[in-house]
């Protein structure tokens, strides 16, 4: 089968994280598989796609840029299927399809339950125009399923597909890094987030719930985005600056999950959570804000707490530090639940669906 999945750009991120994997154990079962991105920016997740020799190109244009819809037209001869993820991604390659002849199949993956263009009726009505362009779509979680079949009015066919992670790769990496190199204490007890800096991570919550710990427990954040500085000053008004870590963004995440005691998500809202299955393959317990696509990930109450609230956040992370035998049980439990969620078993899902878009056999 010759698959095209087109994808905003290869930053270090969930979507992107997921589409590289994605690609690599498609192409490893004997799937054509060619990658396209708008942003041309080399990346570690395009150097894994050549280093694996899947083919990747990029239209060498902004995101937002229109000419993308001219420059994707070539990419869509010759396919069975093409595989968008993002918007505007979603957007360029639903008007590249009307201006091309071709008898590939289209389908999306919806990536989160919310999003801003929900919050206008103009915006609302250009998804569903996009959407009309895809033959079906993936959902990662429930919520999404839901949040998808109020945006299209139930003229999408739609498919929940899990997101997946080589777990391998977290649970046998080797630290790459030592704390003193990161300028963190040894025997500090240490809370890490992986994510961008975006209204929904809600790193503000963490950096709350330092308020409420001991001196010796700090916390590392991996990831850059538009809200890094915001959360740099109110760690410093908050008087926690000196036990906070803004480690940026980095290639290795595996190996610095290593270096964690507990992985935090404190996100007001998210899709799926795949930070979170990156943390508890790990080996480490993740404690996460009880939110849709979070808790259903998770599946345990012991390790969720209200969303936002930085009281039960500090309440749950003391628990654990104080318990060892607690915290070897939340260990153990997050380790065997990541093995559900493999990206090998997401892979050969996406290829059914793909089958069964091109038969006609995806429900609404």
């Amino acid at each position: 089968m010759f698959i095209l999945h087109v994808i905003n750009s290869l930053q270090l991120a969930g979507a992107e994280r997921l589409v590289t994997d994605i690609a690599i154990e498609q192409q490893a079962e004997g799937h054509n598989v060619t990658v396209v991105t708008l942003n041309p920016v080399h990346t570690a997740l395009s150097a894994e796609l050549e280093a694996a020799g899947v083919p990747l190109f990029s239209t060498g244009l902004h995101q937002y840029d229109p000419r993308n819809v001219l420059r994707l037209r070539k990419y869509l001869h010759r396919c069975d299927v093409v595989h968008v993820h993002l918007f505007p991604s979603q957007y360029w390659v639903a008007l590249a399809r009307n201006l091309t002849r071709t008898k590939a199949v289209f389908v999306t993956t919806e990536h989160s339950n919310f999003n801003a263009r929900c919050r206008y009726r103009l915006t609302t009505w250009t998804d569903r125009q996009a959407y009309r362009r895809y033959d079906a779509a993936t959902c990662i979680s429930p919520a999404v399923v839901e949040f998808m079949r109020q945006r299209t009015k139930g003229r999408l066919p739609l498919r929940l597909v899990g997101n997946g992670i080589r777990v391998s790769r977290f649970a046998h990496a080797v630290p790459s890094l030592t704390r003193a190199a990161l300028s963190i204490p040894k025997d500090a007890f240490l809370l890490m987030q992986v994510a961008l800096f975006r209204e929904e991570k809600n790193q503000d919550c963490i950096l709350r719930a330092l308020t409420h710990l001991p001196e010796d427990v700090h916390a590392a954040f991996v990831g850059d985005g538009l809200r890094l500085e915001t959360c740099r000053q109110l760690a410093a008004s908050l008087g926690v600056g000196g036990r906070v870590h803004f480690l940026g963004r980095q290639s290795d995440v595996p190996s610095l999950l290593r270096l964690a005691d507990v992985v935090v998500m404190s996100s007001h809202w998210e899709g799926f959570g795949l930070a979170a299955v990156e943390g508890m393959a790990s080996g480490r317990p993740v404690l996460a804000s009880d939110v849709e696509g979070l808790s259903g990930v998770v599946g345990n109450d012991e390790l969720l707490f209200i969303s936002d609230d930085d009281l039960a956040l500090a309440k749950k992370v003391l628990s654990l530090r104080a318990d060892s035998a607690a915290y070897a049980r939340a260990a153990n439990y997050c380790l065997t639940r990541a093995n559900q969620y493999d990206v090998s078993q997401t892979a050969k899902t996406l290829v059914k669906f793909y089958e069964d878009t091109i038969k006609g056999e995806v429900e609404r």
